[in-house]
């Protein structure tokens, strides 16, 4: 015990963290409720329900140092209100060393012993001793033993925990602090995604190795300087996916996730125009699908399937990009589409079955993951559905999702409609919210592509001062029509120009 119990902690570098309690004031009024000069039962209780408080904001993330004082400071105080026999408290007792030393050994993570990491913090052997005998030993140490152990304890946490935390504790605000691991977050995710980017580009292009790659990027130059060039790509990219979701689950708690994520995502300028590429290269590549299929197995997994389609799709519509940017994110639309559809599809057969007989079983579990079940790789294959033309991706359990599209978010994509994007509204019109009969889906694909090649193909004269309608985006003439036949408009019909509208009774046709 002649260690200081806090030199551990002071060496130890420091983070900015955020904790469950309001500022620096709060803190500090639960360590003189525990530790300060004139301490009673009541108010070690108080700082025992305030500790309480904490572990219920922050869960599973609750500092080590916090679990500690809590199961101490708990049996403490279950003591001394007498409200228990002596056998139950040396069992309160010895459950509490257990979990104390557990929580200890938490702060190492790694898989020293607990002498090790006793050693290292200051804390005497005996406690371990203790802990091994409250575990392993046949009878139980006096409860005159677990108080003094208790009481050693308690100061350790003081020396340890406590009096450190509040010597570099600072107050902060909280949008402060949410903007500095926002951006810290946003430039590890870019980060990752453009090295991600390169290394898949690699692959596409059947490079084994590190070194086989040419790239001029800054920031791929930098990371890979830290790499062996004998590399394997294919080991890279697995490597880099792993460091990607492990960002965004440590960082789970931020409230723009999804939008960071997306924003990160669209950083992939080879992977949007890699289509693109593979219709035009005549040399022999990989496919595009293969390469990036468990990437967007783990955003379905992650929810994220949503937001990274609008956000492909707002590029596909937008005049400004590129061409084969543009053309690279309908692709990519497409087959996000196509895969929900034929996962939605998949359920439904798979429903129908189970009804027909009760012991049919699959296991969707397994669609988000680099090992697809191969029941459900035999399904997908006699829908059409292969990984080497097609994404495969289910939602997810944790994080539900799906792909239902308002009908005024369609005549938003109807109104921006181009060659690029028409194929895509013609999915999308699949996916309504109500649902569009099938022959009015087809009518307004038809419109819209009608529109689009009369846009196309018409000249129209520089100081013509006519307004067109849909009456001449459709061709119809009324020259070519019958004098008194109604014209159709697909669902539509011209109502005659002769009708008296004034004797017609409300809700009634006069025809």
């Amino acid at each position: 015990m002649s260690q200081n119990p806090g030199s551990f902690a002071r060496n130890r570098i420091s983070q900015s963290l955020s904790g469950a309690w309001r500022n620096k004031l709060e803190f500090r009024q639960v360590f003189q409720g525990i530790f300060g000069k004139q301490v009673d039962c009541a108010s070690q209780r108080k700082s025992l329900n305030r500790i309480k408080l904490w572990r219920s904001r922050l869960m599973s993330l609750t500092p080590a140092g916090i679990l500690a004082t809590l199961t101490i400071l708990e049996v403490k105080l279950k003591d001394e209100s007498g409200e228990l026999n002596q056998h139950d408290l040396r069992v309160m007792y010895s459950t509490a060393i257990v979990r104390f030393l557990n929580s200890v050994h938490s702060t190492s993570r790694s898989s020293k012993s607990l002498y090790s990491v006793a050693k290292e913090v200051g804390l005497s052997s005996y406690i371990v001793d203790l802990r091994h005998s409250c575990s392993h030993g046949q009878t139980l140490p006096s409860l005159k033993t677990f108080r003094q152990v208790t009481s050693y304890c308690l100061q350790w946490l003081k020396s340890f925990y406590w009096e450190p935390q509040l010597t570099i504790m600072q107050d902060a605000k909280i949008e402060d602090v949410r903007r500095n691991n926002k951006t810290a977050f946003e430039k590890n995710l870019r980060h990752l995604f453009i090295v991600y980017d390169i290394i898949s580009e690699g692959l596409r292009r059947k490079k084994k190795l590190l070194k086989d790659l040419e790239s001029t990027n800054r920031e791929f130059l930098q990371w890979s300087e830290k790499i062996s060039p004998w590399q394997k790509l294919k080991n890279l990219q697995a490597q880099l996916l792993e460091s990607l979701f492990a960002a965004v689950s440590a960082e789970q708690q931020v409230r723009e996730i999804a939008q960071l994520f997306t924003e990160a995502f669209l950083e992939c300028d080879l992977l949007i125009k890699a289509a693109v590429k593979e219709r035009k290269e005549e040399e022999n590549t990989v496919s595009v699908t293969v390469i990036h299929q468990i990437l967007f197995r783990s955003i379905a997994d992650w929810a994220f399937i949503p937001n990274c389609l609008l956000a492909l799709m707002d590029i596909a519509e937008n005049e400004q990009e590129a061409t084969e940017r543009r053309e690279g994110a309908a692709f990519w639309c497409e087959r996000f589409i196509e895969s929900f559809m034929a996962f939605q599809e998949l359920k439904r057969v798979y429903k129908q079955n189970k009804d027909a007989d009760p012991t049919v079983n699959l296991d969707f579990s397994s669609i988000n993951t680099d090992s697809v079940d191969i029941v459900l790789m035999t399904a997908y294959a006699e829908m059409g559905i292969v990984p080497e033309t097609s994404l495969i991706f289910s939602d997810s359990v944790r994080r539900p999702w799906n792909l239902r599209f308002s009908r005024k978010f369609l005549k938003e994509r109807a109104l921006k409609a181009s060659s690029v994007t028409v194929k895509i509204l013609e999915n999308f019109l699949q996916l309504a919210d109500p649902p569009i009969d099938p022959i009015e889906q087809e009518n307004l694909v038809q419109i819209a592509k009608q529109f689009l090649s009369t846009e196309e193909s018409a000249e129209l004269p520089e100081d013509s001062d006519k307004i067109y309608t849909l009456e001449d985006v459709l061709g119809a003439k009324s020259s070519e029509s019958p004098e008194g036949e109604m014209k159709n408009y697909g669902i539509w019909s011209e109502c005659p120009s002769d009708v008296n509208w004034a004797t017609c009774p409300l809700g009634k046709l006069p025809w």
